[in-house]
């Protein structure tokens, strides 16, 4: 926050509550940079409450509660977070199959409890490589564990 302050007047949502467009646009009065977490919708009839504002920032990747057209219409600029987490989530799940492919947490969990049993390793993993997962959910988490597997 003190990199922002240097930058200009920063002023803080301190009710602890998620502010409707009225009480949003009293708020940043004045202000020109909105920056918002998931939960603070920017619905028309804020963009229409707030003349000074040129960007409302959003710090998630969901955008669904702003309208982002009536924004544009008011020459607001509506950015929001990429979706950093899809290549850890995609090298999670790969990690996981190998996992699963190969015991690696069953031999863990046996070899601190002081157990050595033998296990059957598989020379590779099974399946073809277009083989589907249902480990990866998303779209564009499967995408790159099938980039990356290829």
């Amino acid at each position: 926050m003190a990199n922002c302050a240097g930058l200009g007047e920063v002023r803080l949502n301190d009710t602890g509550k998620v502010l409707d467009a009225k009480a949003l646009a009293q708020a940043a009065r004045g202000c020109e940079i909105i920056v918002s977490d998931r939960q603070t919708p920017g619905p028309a009839a804020f963009f229409s409450l707030a003349p000074d504002l040129v960007a409302f920032l959003r710090v998630a990747v969901d955008i669904r509660n702003i309208d982002v057209e009536a924004a544009s219409r008011k020459g607001i600029l509506v950015t929001h977070a990429t979706p950093g987490f899809i290549r850890s989530v995609a090298e999670m799940a790969i990690g996981f199959m190998v996992d699963c492919g190969r015991h690696i947490t069953d031999a863990t969990i046996d070899y601190r409890a002081g157990a050595c049993r033998k296990r059957a390793w598989a020379s590779s993993l099974p399946g073809p490589p277009q083989a589907s997962s249902a480990m990866a959910p998303s779209a564009n988490i499967r995408r790159r564990c099938v980039s990356r597997s290829a």
